[in-house]
């Protein structure tokens, strides 16, 4: 990653999801022209970064709501680990700025930072990130509920059961037969 993107780097990697990491380059001025004209082909072309990065077997990421304090303790530099690999989300913030970078959906310009400048940068854009951070929260927050939600019904059977008396099919948690209407079970209350 070139050292001077390393904002660039930085906003992906706050971003949890490719529609927040769109908001985020866009609301900061990241966003080359042709990448503010097509919302659709950014918001692609970091998902398709990512699903590589999934396929090859990295562990899939649930975005999820998230305190704006966290924001505020972000770490600012591109590091790995000693003696390591880099970090997965880091390699795949690294490959996603160099995806952008190709397609020509950065203006490079507006976005360079002097990697001293860095901490800096970071606390005059935080209100924004976070403004951002915090509008996503409500998404995230809401699609936590519907998996929830899911999961809880992935528990439970819908297959219908069968009348003893006539042998047809009953809807699951059915006081009484539906063809015939022999008593199956006590309601529940």
């Amino acid at each position: 990653m070139a050292d001077e993107l390393i904002g660039v780097w930085l906003l992906l990697l706050a971003g949890r999801s490719p529609d927040e990491q769109h908001a985020l380059l866009q609301s900061l001025g990241c966003l080359s022209r042709r990448g503010r004209a097509d919302r659709m082909g950014v918001i692609r072309l970091l998902d398709r970064i990512y699903q590589s990065l999934v396929d090859q077997g990295a562990p899939p990421r649930m975005p999820e709501a998230g305190t704006s304090s966290a924001l505020a303790n972000f770490p600012t530099e591109a590091s790995a680990v000693p003696g390591g690999r880099e970090p997965l989300t880091h390699q795949l913030a690294r490959l996603q700025v160099h995806a952008l970078v190709n397609a020509g959906y950065l203006e490079q310009d507006a976005c360079r930072l002097e990697p001293d400048a860095v901490r800096a940068w970071w606390a005059d854009v935080l209100p924004k990130v976070t403004a951002i951070h915090d509008q996503h929260n409500q998404i995230f927050a809401a699609l936590a509920e519907v998996r929830a939600q899911a999961k809880a019904k992935a528990g439970q059977r819908t297959d219908p059961i069968t009348c003893p008396l006539c042998g047809r099919p009953a809807p699951r948690g059915a006081t009484y037969c539906v063809w015939c209407g022999r008593w199956l079970a006590a309601p529940r209350i």
